[in-house]
């Protein structure tokens, strides 16, 4: 994906949310796969934006793959070979487990609609703790976003979880996976439009 592709895509489901019955007064993005799109939701719709900081095994695992060149690109193609990949995905499953839950800001949603958005639903336990802390902190209505929901349907029974707005069931390389060809372009895009993204 492109950058030019995950702008447009990140307009059209602001475009989408703004059709919603009880439009969102606050933006919850899980940081970091959801940065690029929250920042053109957020402006698209003219709402404040938050970020909390939910990690998981797998994505520290990827983000220490990632550095080493075309590793990453071999795991993904071992993931995706019949037979090859039968350890592979129980390794990944059990990566899925949360290990750091950080709210890098004290959302404040007491009483408050809130739009959480994330790049991707794979096993929906990102969302679901992301939602939990959100009640828990007093949120009104909850509506979820994201650009990818994983066809897993196994794993995604697991976490009862269903977006409110998905723009496809195919999960693939964004600009902000450290493998893409449009990584810089990413990272100047953060850097132009005065996002905060430690990842970067």
């Amino acid at each position: 994906m492109t950058m030019d592709e995950a702008v447009a895509i990140s307009r059209e489901i602001a475009y989408r949310v703004s059709a919603l019955s009880n439009p969102p007064e606050i933006l919850i993005s899980i940081a970091h796969g959801a940065t690029l799109m929250s920042k053109v939701i957020s402006t698209e719709l003219k709402i404040p934006l938050e970020t909390i900081l939910i990690q998981r095994k797998a994505s520290m695992v990827k983000e220490k793959v990632s550095r080493i060149p075309g590793l990453r690109a071999l795991i993904s193609y071992w993931y995706h070979t019949p037979g090859l990949n039968i350890p592979i995905k129980y390794f990944t499953r059990w990566l899925s487990s949360l290990s750091r839950v950080t709210p890098q800001s004290t959302p404040i949603v007491d009483g408050k609609r809130v739009l959480l958005v994330d790049d991707v639903i794979e096993t929906g336990k990102t969302l679901r703790t992301a939602m939990h802390i959100l009640h828990t902190t007093g949120a009104q209505s909850i509506n979820t976003a994201v650009l990818a929901w994983a066809d897993a349907s196994d794993l995604i029974q697991e976490e009862s979880i269903r977006p409110d707005i998905f723009i496809g069931r195919s999960v693939q390389y964004f600009p902000w996976s450290r493998n893409s060809p449009y990584w810089h372009e990413y990272k100047s895009w953060i850097e132009q439009n005065h996002v905060n993204d430690k990842c970067c």
